[in-house]
């Protein structure tokens, strides 16, 4: 695309006209075509992601509850050495200490 685009300018052709974007799709071998048939619409089904036990109770057992990524829980333990519920835990301390969302 980027020759097709370049071999336009060196004919002269100005940008962004009819006849530039004509150029572009006969360079490309996609011009003067038949009609593109209308996507199909796929009706996809959408799922909860898989937790895989990240769902950790906090250490009170009170109702928080906190549902680690699978990025999180490799965090937790690849680079900070803790199991999920103790990082579960710091995420709940920090968040009752207003340094963090959940």
């Amino acid at each position: 695309m980027t020759a097709a685009h370049y071999q336009a300018l060196s004919e002269d052709i100005p940008t962004d006209t009819p006849q530039y974007f004509q150029f572009i799709e006969n360079h490309m071998g996609i011009g003067s075509q038949q009609p593109a048939a209308p996507a199909k619409q796929r009706n996809v089904m959408t799922a909860a992601p898989v937790a895989r036990g990240g769902s950790v109770p906090a250490m009170n057992q009170s109702q928080t509850r906190v549902t680690l990524t699978p990025e999180m829980r490799a965090y937790a333990e690849e680079v900070l050495g803790m199991s999920d519920e103790e990082y579960a835990e710091a995420m709940v301390h920090y968040a009752k200490k207003g340094q963090l969302k959940l």
